[in-house]
């Protein structure tokens, strides 16, 4: 009894939230507020440059005060690597919800980090360096989190392939400076991996448990479908990034 009872709860907290979530959305959408800039972001293919803005937009107060505080670039990056230890261990355990939240703020702040470095002027190496390894290990934590869910699954080899890709993708970048060409990333580049992980994974239960009314259907179900388009389309970049840069070469 209790049992059943926590779980109505929790799903009620959780309808709460999903509704806020898209209420917010809608609000952005029609209201005459101010749109946030993002020139500086590279463009989404798969994913509406509105649902970007509204990202940016909720997460604003957040990055004014990290600008109020004259926050380090690394500092902002160390708390998206903190919130990426949390997605890790929230994949781990199966909390897709709550990993789903950390891997959106863990793609916005890598976002204020870029923005706060232009705001000091030229760009220090050192910083670089740091923020871009901070970025590769919270990419990683978040994908090894996710694995360990999966561990003993068939699905575990599609999680890999969307590592792989997203790995290899860091890769071709640092290569280009070392080979003096620029390749095309075609499909997808982090802050739309890190939304098709992360908004999925939050709305999964609830597209889950409308499902079931029809056939049984996993909670995480929705979830591993972005977890999938992540695998697709960074093995078509990755790809079409290599024929590119082997075409110059010749």
């Amino acid at each position: 009894m209790f049992l059943n009872w926590d779980v109505g709860i929790f799903f009620i907290v959780y309808a709460l939230f999903l509704l806020l979530f898209i209420v917010s959305y809608i609000y952005f959408l029609v209201s005459k507020t101010e749109k946030p800039k993002t020139d500086d972001l590279p463009q989404a293919l798969l994913i509406h440059h509105s649902v970007q803005e509204w990202l940016l937009w909720g997460t604003h107060p957040l990055e004014k005060r990290l600008i109020k505080k004259n926050t380090h670039p690394n500092t902002i990056s160390g708390f998206a690597f903190s919130m990426a230890t949390l997605s890790f261990i929230s994949f781990s355990f199966g909390w897709f919800i709550f990993a789903g939240v950390c891997v959106l703020l863990v793609a916005t702040l890598e976002i204020f980090a870029q923005r706060a470095s232009k705001r000091l002027g030229p760009t220090q190496p050192q910083n670089i360096f740091i923020r871009s390894h901070l970025e590769l290990f919270s990419e990683s934590l978040i994908f090894l989190g996710i694995l360990d869910h999966y561990t003993n699954t068939l699905f575990f080899y599609v999680i890999f392939l969307a590592f792989l890709s997203s790995i290899l993708i860091h890769f071709s970048k640092m290569q280009e400076g070392v080979l003096g060409v620029t390749g095309k990333v075609s499909l997808i580049h982090r802050l739309e991996r890190m939304m098709w992980i992360g908004i999925p994974s939050i709305i999964s239960p609830m597209i889950s448990a409308v499902a079931n009314t029809f056939f049984p259907m996993s909670n995480t179900w929705f979830a591993s479908v972005g977890i999938t388009v992540v695998a697709i389309l960074g093995t078509h970049s990755c790809y079409h990034w290599f024929d590119s840069v082997s075409k110059k070469l010749k």
